[in-house]
């Protein structure tokens, strides 16, 4: 009887600890990032503080608008978390400078992958005085192995930039 009860449990284990996909994989899903790079009439980095072009004060007054709430431009220090574990989610900072790759971005989010952003607006208030647009949409869905599978579409000053944002990772902006 005992046999038999060990037996049983034993089954109950196996056919409750598989999905039935074959798939044990867990995604890793990045955050959405809307980097901006700047750059002046001459093609020098608003941004950076080595360009000739750095202006301070255009930073200091820049903002971004999103969700009824306002976020200075700020400087984001890169830091490793220890430990960084897979189930971390970074917190939304607003729009802050990132140097990566020498260049140099205003960097809007990020944003949670794994959330649907339906046409979600950021207005950005430059240093200067003038505004730009932002909106973006990013839908997950779920393949049945559990594979993420992203719609997304990003729209600049109202016009389709999906393309830019996906293939160069950043937009270009002239001031």
């Amino acid at each position: 009887m005992k046999k038999l009860m060990l037996l049983v449990l034993f089954c109950v284990f196996l056919l409750t600890s598989c999905d039935g996909n074959g798939s044990d994989v867990i995604y890793d899903l990045n955050p959405i990032e809307l980097r901006i790079k700047v750059l002046d009439k001459n093609g020098q980095n608003m941004l950076d503080s080595k360009s000739l072009a750095y202006d301070q004060t255009f930073i200091h007054h820049t903002s971004i608008t999103i969700q009824s709430k306002t976020y200075y431009l700020g400087d984001l220090e890169e830091e490793d978390l220890k430990p960084s574990t897979r189930a971390y989610y970074e917190p939304f900072h607003g729009m802050m400078i990132r140097h990566r790759k020498d260049i140099t971005y205003a960097v809007v989010g990020p944003f949670m992958a794994d959330y649907n952003w339906r046409q979600e607006k950021v207005a950005i208030n430059w240093g200067d005085g003038s505004k730009d647009y932002l909106q973006f949409s990013s839908i997950v869905h779920y393949k049945k192995n559990g594979e993420p599978s992203f719609h997304r579409k990003y729209l600049f000053n109202g016009v389709d930039s999906t393309d830019i944002f996906e293939e160069k990772g950043y937009i270009t902006l002239y001031k």
